[in-house]
């Protein structure tokens, strides 16, 4: 119903000649292509570290607790050090600032119920999609993190996993996306680019 409502809300304002999102500006970030390569070889090089110092010995199949708390500390580990060395090179070698890695809470705390209306309105309809790929597609739902939680019953991983998805994954992700190659991207098609 509330998705309903906002649709409806959305199509109101957009018929009287309203917009949804105004533009916020912003300056163009100062990193670029070659950045996104080191960023890049960053995430592989802290990935291969992650899987050498916390999965050594496991031969990927007949997981045991200790080898999947082991994959759950070193996927968190990985990504938050990829964000730290990274955050840490923007900010001394390309001079951004806080509002240039989105680091500021006022505009973000903000957004926090447009992210609850944008969940209401497209959370049913991605639901929708997955469940008819499921019942009509014959598609079987499964995730490996899923899975793996089932399988051990164990409240260290379950807590692993929790830290994993919900904190230290959409961290990571958002700031991956959203930030660094999304602003990359606005500032490979600014006509106000220079370089």
């Amino acid at each position: 119903v509330a998705g309903g409502l906002a649709w409806l809300s959305s199509f109101a304002v957009l018929a009287a000649g309203g917009t949804l999102l105004p533009t916020t500006p912003r300056r163009l970030v100062p990193w670029g292509f070659f950045d996104i390569l080191l960023l890049i070889a960053v995430f592989i090089v802290a990935t291969f570290a992650a899987v050498f110092f916390f999965m050594a010995g496991h031969d990927g199949e007949n997981l045991t607790p200790a080898a999947a708390e082991g994959m759950l500390i070193g996927d968190a580990i990985s990504k938050l050090i990829t964000l730290a060395v990274m955050t840490v090179f923007f900010v001394f070698v390309r001079k951004a600032n806080s509002v240039d890695q989105g680091w500021t809470l006022g505009p973000n705390l903000r957004n926090i119920p447009l992210g609850f209306i944008a969940f209401v309105m497209l959370a049913p309809i991605v639901f929708a999609v997955q469940a008819a790929l499921v019942k009509l597609g014959g598609w079987e739902s499964k995730h490996p993190l899923i899975e793996l939680v089932q399988e051990q019953k164990n409240l260290t991983i379950f807590a692993l996993a929790g830290f994993a998805t919900v904190i230290v994954a959409p961290l990571t992700e958002e700031w991956l996306f959203r930030v660094v190659l999304q602003g990359w991207l606005e500032k490979a098609f600014s006509s106000q680019a220079t370089t």
